[in-house]
């Protein structure tokens, strides 16, 4: 095989997917060195290195920078069929992980905080421009509040080259309104009390992702009781319906598409919100009986959920399928301009651009 073949497969699947990757290629040559060589994507501790040397280099400007070459790297070796589904995501998760680390460090409490990682980011399945949902947690909450406060703000900081992250922490007790930074017990107690079922369904996700490990793991042991109780009532699964329709119709509400347009991947009927919502019903029934179903990661759980004989093999097969063809569609989506989309174009030289990233051929229509 010609040495130089997956260079140039890398090379030509960045021009045709990614507009403003391209650009970046051809602009700075520590872009194009990235879709360069047979090495493997950097191990965890290798890429947690590479963003902290950007940071010592130059701060949160230079983190950005490196963190869009590492999500080069992934794009690439993702469009040109190196990469499954499963291993871009994962990656993905793994580069926001390093990045909340190395904020972390800066602000001084790696070892006093834990970083929860929430919705996409905790399922290990991340999307390549979307917020990071995390939670902090820490014995002395108001001691971290300052340090958490500063992890936001590095990595949300405008530069030429963007953010690094939008960090998302809306997903903590009492969302914006309540406090930055609780204790393990704050949350217990919180969860315990006041917490609504789509709260305690949002913990599927949650996973420990940087700062203090020991701290992190034990949130997420904690909390599973609530997560899957013994006994699931009627009246839980239909609220957890019930917030699922208002999400949906606040997000076509809010969308500015005609009828005409290409439809939405994410939220649309079929879409990847439905898989995602009904992988998660079939866990809060069956996870308190079975611990092998409670993966925060969607296709894990449904190879769970299959060999547990809680879902039909056929069923899993299809549900896996959809999911995976889903997310690819929504990562080219994204990757066009970098930017968070999960609309469909609605012009046929934008859905031809985007079968094109699929595979597919251009094929004239009788």
């Amino acid at each position: 095989m010609d040495s130089d073949q997956p260079e140039r497969a890398r090379f030509a699947a960045v021009a045709a997917s990614s507009r403003t990757l391209s650009e970046a290629v051809e602009a700075d040559s520590s872009f194009a060195d990235v879709l360069a060589g047979a090495e493997p994507l950097p191990s965890p501790s290798h890429q947690l290195g590479l963003m902290r040397a950007a940071f010592q280099r130059g701060g949160a400007p230079e983190l950005r920078r490196e963190k869009r070459r590492r999500l080069l790297a992934v794009a690439a070796r993702d469009l040109s069929g190196e990469l499954s589904l499963e291993a871009a995501t994962a990656a993905l998760a793994g580069l926001a992980d390093a990045c909340l680390q190395v904020a972390l460090e800066d602000a001084g409490a790696q070892d006093e905080v834990a970083v929860i990682g929430m919705g996409k980011l905790g399922g290990e399945e991340l999307n390549y421009f979307s917020d990071i949902d995390v939670m902090f947690v820490a014995d002395d909450p108001g001691a971290a509040t300052s340090a958490a406060g500063q992890v936001l703000k590095t990595l949300a900081e405008f530069s030429p080259e963007g953010q690094v992250y939008w960090v998302d922490a809306n997903l903590r007790p009492e969302g914006r309104s309540g406090a930055l930074v609780r204790s393990l017990d704050g949350y217990l107690e919180y969860y315990r009390r006041w917490a609504k079922p789509w709260e305690h369904q949002a913990l599927i996700k949650a996973r420990a992702c940087a700062g203090a490990s020991p701290l992190g793991e034990r949130f997420v042991e904690e909390t599973r009781p609530f997560v899957f109780p013994e006994d699931i009532s009627g009246e839980r699964v239909a609220s957890i319906r019930r917030m699922k329709q208002r999400v949906e119709e606040h997000a076509r509400g809010s969308s500015r598409r005609g009828p005409d347009d290409g439809g939405d991947v994410k939220l649309g009927p079929g879409g990847i919100r439905d898989i995602e919502f009904s992988v998660q019903l079939l866990q809060l029934v069956h996870g308190a009986g079975d611990p092998s179903v409670r993966s925060p990661t969607t296709l894990e759980a449904i190879v769970a959920l299959v060999d547990g004989g809680y879902l039909a093999e056929e069923d899993g097969a299809g549900l896996s399928v959809a999911y995976r063809w889903l997310r690819a569609v929504e990562h080219r989506l994204q990757l066009w301009q970098e930017r968070r989309t999960h609309q469909l174009p609605g012009d046929e030289a934008g859905r031809a651009r985007v079968a094109r990233a699929m595979g597919f051929k251009d094929s004239p229509i009788a």
